[in-house]
């Protein structure tokens, strides 16, 4: 009996230690929770929901290019008005082309009026057909049109760069220095762009100097087929009259000889005529019919002589304005051997170093175009009926928390079509570019399906549910907690509309419990 009530306190003792035991243990890991409060206000606003997609962020580019062509006059054949024009530039877009320059021999022969004038050589030179800065986000070059052939041999002339003011991830403004170009590249490319308008001025001379003499001919010509035709019949029929009187006198002649060896010679005689007559006469009605027919054709025959006057100076004027804006517009490139930017950004590319020539298959400078971004969503086929391109959406960025951005829909693209699932590439644009924007960024774009305007609201967080009720906590500007009953309404999951209880301004409170 002992033995067994030893044994009871035994185990007695044993539980006590166990629940002893289990209690310390988990006092030993019982966990806190503390209250952590946030402020925010009550805000006046628009309330949105709608079909919310993450896509990323592209920032468009400007680039700045360096696209010389060269305009060539070859004056050798100036008297037909020939030559041939290039185009130049250094403007923001995304094409470009090549540098290169033509030259010939000094003293070339130029042929004007049907006499021969020496001329200075043809030289051919490179510039740009637009101000310098121009912007475009389209490619391609201006076109000029040609105004001939071309002759001459590949030069080396180039601007070699001595010193480069810009690097990538720098910020620049338009109009600030981005290359520094020798002095004696300059001067060597600005030589060669002034002599390419004095030949073009050379070639329009000779131009209009051939068309004169064009229309002087033509006049010529009218009046010559006008005056032969007012008297190819009488001409036609003296040609035939005398054909006949000659056969007839010499007819005459023999009827009334008696010497033997006269009359031989004057049957000879006559036996010539009669066998060259008929085609005497045929001869004559040929020329009579071509004479009457450029009389008949005069008018026609002149216009088609004049239809030739002026293209030739037309075009030689087109070369002209062409390289005089060239020379113009490299002007505005290099200043003072120095070019500058043609647009506001941060530099994404810059190519060149010192002691390079600039080229036109290398731009000048690339630009971040911060003012074009845009962002790439994939949009399910179930939701893209809510979709039109022209549609104002709601942007939001995981980098710029609690800010909320516009924009519209540019662009539905054709279906993406995967193993499983059909969705739609849609295009947005920002109305308003947040500052420090990245290639890359995710941003949330809702497609807005409802919307209620000018409410006031506050966080879903503000509001504590009880027993059926809304209330917030309010503070007011001494610091006083008050917990105040709120009539809600429209809800996009995030904010909820505050129809009673509150105004816009008011500080409300966010609980949250932390446990530590």
């Amino acid at each position: 009996m002992k033995k067994k009530r030893i044994i009871a306190v035994a185990v007695t003792a044993v539980v006590a230690v166990s629940a002893v035991s289990v209690l310390c243990y988990y006092r030993g890991n019982e966990k806190t929770a503390e209250v952590v409060t946030k402020e925010t206000t009550v805000e006046r606003g628009n309330i949105v929901t709608g079909i919310t997609e993450s896509g990323s962020v592209s920032v468009g580019t400007q680039t700045q290019e360096y696209d010389l062509e060269i305009v060539q006059v070859d004056l050798t054949s100036a008297n037909t008005g020939s030559s041939s024009t290039g185009t130049s530039n250094s403007s923001v877009s995304n094409s470009s082309g090549t540098i290169s320059q033509q030259e010939t021999e000094e003293s070339s022969k130029t042929e004007t009026g049907g006499t021969n004038q020496a001329a200075p050589g043809n030289m051919s030179t490179g510039g740009t057909d637009s101000v310098s800065g121009f912007i475009q986000t389209s490619s391609g070059s201006t076109a000029v049109p040609s105004a001939g052939s071309t002759t001459g041999t590949s030069s080396e002339t180039t601007l070699v760069v001595e010193e480069v003011y810009i690097a990538q991830g720098q910020k620049v403004n338009a109009g600030e220095p981005i290359l520094k170009v020798t002095a004696d590249s300059t001067d060597a490319f600005r030589a060669e762009l002034e002599r390419a308008v004095a030949n073009a001025e050379l070639a329009l001379k000779a131009a209009e100097l051939e068309d004169e003499e064009t229309k002087l001919k033509a006049e010529s010509e009218y009046e010559t087929y006008q005056a032969a035709g007012s008297v190819a019949e009488a001409v036609y029929e003296a040609e035939i009259a005398s054909i006949d009187n000659n056969i007839a006198s010499l007819q005459s002649q023999l009827d009334s000889t008696s010497d033997a060896a006269q009359a031989a010679s004057l049957q000879s005689q006559l036996d010539q005529a009669n066998r060259e007559a008929e085609t005497k006469k045929l001869e004559a009605r040929q020329k009579y019919e071509e004479t009457m027919l450029n009389y008949e054709n005069a008018k026609e025959l002149y216009e088609v002589s004049m239809n030739s006057v002026g293209q030739a100076a037309e075009e030689a004027q087109e070369t002209l304005d062409t390289a005089s804006e060239n020379l113009a517009a490299f002007q505005s490139l290099v200043i003072d051997n120095t070019i500058y930017a043609a647009c506001s950004g941060t530099v994404v590319t810059s190519s060149y170093a010192a002691g390079d020539s600039l080229n036109s298959e290398t731009p000048l400078a690339e630009y971040a175009d911060e003012g074009a971004v845009t962002i790439e969503v994939s949009v399910m086929q179930d939701d893209i009926e809510s979709v039109t391109i022209g549609d104002e959406v709601q942007i939001s960025f995981a980098a710029f928390a609690d800010e909320t951005y516009s924009g519209t829909v540019t662009a539905i693209d054709a279906a993406d079509t995967t193993s499983s699932t059909v969705s739609y590439p849609v295009t947005i644009a920002l109305d308003t570019v947040p500052e420090k924007v990245l290639t890359g960024m995710t941003a949330n774009v809702t497609f807005i399906t409802k919307e209620i305007e000018d409410v006031l609201y506050v966080s879903n967080k503000a509001v504590i549910a009880e027993d059926a009720k809304s209330y917030v906590k309010v503070k007011d500007d001494s610091g006083n907690v008050q917990k105040v009953e709120v009539t809600t309404g429209f809800s996009d999951g995030v904010h909820v509309e505050i129809q009673e209880g509150l105004k816009e301004g008011d500080t409300v409170l966010i609980e949250s419990k932390v446990e530590s």
